[in-house]
């Protein structure tokens, strides 16, 4: 929502496109353009942020191998999601009954761009930054009737209808401009505010809308404010038509757009269907000025920015990226650049972190794992910029307290970096079975040792500043003469010839040191195993002494990992069984109408219970929800999600990332909590960490 609101709208437009656009096919094959085929309508000058979406026509062989097209057309899912959506959109209509277009043309237009593409750019100019978008096929009716109703309501919002005459300028017809009077010429005058003008440049619909700024550009309380912000919108649309007559560089030639047509090319199999580049001349960076607010601060304690300063790219001057096909795979490839040349100390992470074929001994049918190396040399600003961010699940909420205050100890500190000092590079995070069934979730964490010897002292050292800290935090200072009390917690050396120790509770004092639930902390071999019970123990045991006891990536997730870098500071493999798409999707038509109503904070009826087929599904080919009369469950959809891998490389000057994935974000789990009044928490995205069984 803060993309939203507090920048040009390329961010919502690739969501958008990115999560609903393949619910409806990708159309029949066609000869592959050239990457940039919609540059030529961006100016070069002044042009800060691009992105170009090719359309699913001149990819139509690489979309039909992956296996989103799969669930999409060969399930039930395409057609409930495109009817579950256009339901939503005619429920919503009630809010604004004399709007010119209902579901299905909100349908058919994303539909076109979806097979067609389109183009945004932001343009630094006079009073703030202007946004142009470039939506090819537009011509001919019921298109271009279509995009004229929603273009009037865009460009005057509150009234029935347009009344600003079209104006004939260079050949063309430029609609949201009226005569001016003077010298001015046709530009001179724009109404009504915001600046807002499309036209055709033959099947190709062009659009400049801006530059934002108003008073806060031109300053408040001045009587030329609304002319000086026609004048820069006038010169925007001049800027414009002199990229597409050749008067002018186009944004091909601009180095931003040079930089991110080159990346991916090192991935054998990538087919890119789409690019996106951004830069600042800002200290704030990319990242920093997306998440500027009102005052002009940057927000610091949003999880954005936590995420942002974990991978040292906050000041970022430029990011690049690039996204499309590969296999069965989506792949998108996102670089951060202009991070100067101590961008390798900056974040959580340890540039050269770990081979991707050398991976820690994880037990076999273990769920999903992050492995990640971490700086041996953390400052303090990094640190709390994460940890403010951090946001703990309620149930959790307690114990995560406990450690902060565990860890504000100077003494305690102390013992636990001794023991961090000795160890790494890799860390490895992952689900293990556990518990009498099985089934239960159970986090068990590995690490690296340097010095076996040299960890075992340091780990010592922990244990018996840890029960020193657990009995002065209960008994107090005189608690050290009451021999025959002991405190709740206690660190227990393990039993016979094991390295390592046992939380246990003596007396039963605490309820969840149960039996699935053992903290313990060992060495064995070159490790150290943090795990929550013996049994995950012994499984982390016995992958450490044979191979044939460790997960090694195979089908699908072994041809993902050939696009990876040799080298990783970060690698997550998310588990198909975490997935939250396949009830999502099931469910869509009984909870997409009313969620989305709530966040409106609209009074709308319930949809029926079962999506009804429309005409648009009929003529795009898509089966309505039944699908052969049968309803579409969760199960049908899970086994068509592959594990996700998403990897983070760090080089000398920039941070890479690549994600692989059957759906976006498709092994994560997604939680939302409505009340009467609408939203009333946060969409959170999260790995869950589930055991495979």
């Amino acid at each position: 929502m803060r993309a939203c609101t507090e920048r040009p709208p390329v961010f919502p437009a690739a969501l958008f496109l990115g999560l609903l656009c393949a619910a409806l096919g990708a159309g029949r094959a066609q000869a592959q353009p050239p990457a940039g085929k919609l540059s030529r309508f961006i100016p070069a000058q002044g042009l800060s942020l691009y992105l170009e979406y090719d359309g699913l026509e001149s990819h139509a062989g690489a979309w039909k191998a992956t296996s989103a097209w799969q669930i999409l057309n060969e399930t039930p899912a395409g057609g409930l999601m495109a009817d579950a959506a256009r339901q939503t959109f005619d429920q919503l209509r009630r809010l604004h009954p004399d709007a010119p277009f209902g579901g299905d043309d909100v349908l058919a237009f994303q539909e076109h761009l979806t097979r067609r593409g389109l183009a945004i750019a932001s343009l630094k100019a006079a009073g703030g930054n202007a946004t142009v978008f470039v939506l090819p096929g537009m011509a001919g009716a019921p298109r271009a009737d279509r995009v004229r109703r929603m273009l009037q309501i865009a460009a005057m919002p509150g009234r029935d209808k347009a009344t600003s005459k079209p104006v004939r300028l260079r050949g063309r017809t430029l609609n949201g401009l009226e005569e001016g009077p003077g010298d001015g010429g046709p530009l001179a005058r724009i109404s009504p505010p915001p600046p807002l003008t499309w036209w055709m440049e033959g099947e190709t619909l062009v659009l400049v809308k801006g530059p934002e700024g108003g008073t806060a550009a031109f300053g408040p309380d001045r009587p030329d404010v609304e002319e000086k912000a026609r004048a820069a919108h006038a010169d925007c649309v001049a800027l414009v038509l002199d990229a597409i007559e050749d008067k002018a560089p186009n944004a091909s030639t601009h180095p931003l757009f040079s930089a991110a047509i080159v990346e991916g090319r090192d991935i054998a199999g990538f087919e890119p269907n789409g690019l996106f580049a951004a830069e600042s001349s800002r200290d704030a960076g990319v990242i920093g000025e997306l998440l500027t607010g009102p005052g002009g601060e940057v927000s610091t304690n949003s999880v954005e920015y936590a995420i942002s300063a974990a991978f040292g790219v906050t000041r970022a001057r430029r990011v690049l990226a690039r996204w499309g096909f590969r296999g069965k795979a989506l792949l998108a490839d996102l670089r951060f650049e202009g991070l100067g040349a101590d961008a390798a100390k900056a974040g959580l992470l340890e540039p050269s972190g770990f081979r991707k074929d050398h991976l820690p001994p994880i037990p076999r049918r273990s769920g999903a794992f992050v492995i990640a190396a971490p700086r041996r040399q953390l400052d303090s600003k990094t640190t709390t910029d994460v940890l403010e961010g951090v946001s703990v699940r309620e149930e959790y909420r307690g114990h995560w307290e406990a450690a902060k205050l565990v860890f504000e100890d100077a003494e305690n500190r102390r013992a636990i970096l001794g023991l961090f000092e000795r160890l790494g590079p890799s860390w490895c995070l992952y689900a293990a079975p556990g518990g009498a069934s099985g089934k239960e979730t159970l986090a068990a964490l590995q690490v690296d040792v340097k010095d076996v010897g040299d960890a075992e002292k340091a780990l010592d050292a922990l244990a018996s500043r840890l029960n020193a800290y657990f009995r002065e935090q209960e008994l107090g200072e005189a608690g050290a003469g009451q021999e025959g009390r002991v405190p709740a917690l206690v660190l227990e050396r393990l039993p016979g010839s094991g390295r390592g120790y046992r939380l246990t509770s003596p007396n039963d004092r605490v309820p969840w040191l149960s039996g699935t639930m053992q903290p313990m902390i060992l060495i064995a071999g070159s490790r150290m195993v943090l795990a929550t019970n013996p049994e995950v123990a012994r499984a982390a045991l016995a992958a450490e002494r044979r191979a044939e006891d460790r997960w090694q990536p195979s089908g699908e997730t072994a041809r993902l990992f050939e696009c990876l870098p040799s080298n990783l500071s970060l690698l997550f493999v998310g588990n198909p069984r975490d997935s939250a798409w396949p009830e999502a999707i099931a469910e869509l038509g009984g909870t997409t109408t009313p969620a989305i109503a709530r966040l409106l904070g609209a009074d709308l009826d319930d949809p029926p219970a079962r999506p009804r087929p429309s005409e648009l599904m009929s003529l795009l080919g898509i089966k309505p929800a039944g699908h052969d009369g049968k309803p579409l469950k969760a199960e049908d959809l899970r086994p068509l999600i592959f594990p996700s891998v998403f990897a983070v490389a760090i080089e000398a000057r920039s941070v890479r990332i690549l994600s692989l994935e059957a759906l976006p974000f498709g092994c994560l789990g997604a939680e939302a909590v409505y009340n009467q009044q609408g939203l009333s928490k946060s969409v959170t995205l999260e790995p869950r960490f589930a055991p495979e069984r």
